[in-house]
């Protein structure tokens, strides 16, 4: 069944099974684990995270976040942080409170590189959606990509320009370390 057969569907058996097909797939059945626990998060645990366990959540949240072959830089960067920093920022995070959440921008600014080197936006927006989901949401770029397709939708063209924004980010940054590995 296409996407946009789908999205017109009442029949939940229709989407059970995409479901099923979604985890079936190859590249996403190896990484089931990591995007369970990942759905899982929730404040109160990152609350109770030690300084190397806050690190540890870090790097599964990496993983998580960066599957392409851009993963061992992230891994590396992720590594020129301090615990001690790293730690700091959770401080930041749970230091938060509703008009402080309302501010997108301020929340992404307290994780997104230079403060954690490594996230910038797209990376940096997944952690305030794990840790507030009450207050932000995230998509994958595959969610993206299929939303397009469904003809009757009403928000297509904005999630149009979102494609273009994505699009644009990381062709700049695949630019950043072409050049960089030039030099």
């Amino acid at each position: 069944m296409d996407i946009n057969n789908l999205w017109e569907s009442q029949d939940e058996n229709n989407w059970i099974d995409a479901l099923d097909r979604y985890w079936a797939n190859p590249t996403v059945s190896k990484s089931r684990d990591t995007e369970q626990f990942m759905h899982k998060v929730e404040l109160e645990y990152i609350q109770r995270l030690d300084m190397q366990e806050w690190y540890d959540f870090f790097n599964k949240y990496f993983r998580w976040k960066f599957t392409d072959n851009h993963l061992h830089e992230r891994l590396m960067d992720l590594d020129k942080n301090s615990f001690e920093h790293l730690f700091s920022v959770k401080g930041s995070l749970l230091a938060l409170d509703k008009l402080d959440l309302v501010d997108s921008r301020k929340c992404l600014n307290l994780v997104r590189s230079p403060r954690i080197r490594g996230l910038d936006y797209p990376g940096a927006s997944g952690l305030p959606a794990l840790i507030f989901e009450e207050w932000y949401g995230t998509v994958d770029r595959c969610v993206l990509e299929s939303l397009c397709k469904i003809e009757s939708l009403p928000e297509k063209p904005r999630i149009g320009e979102i494609r273009a924004w994505v699009k644009i980010q990381k062709d700049w940054r695949e630019r950043v370390t072409l050049c960089s590995s030039l030099t």
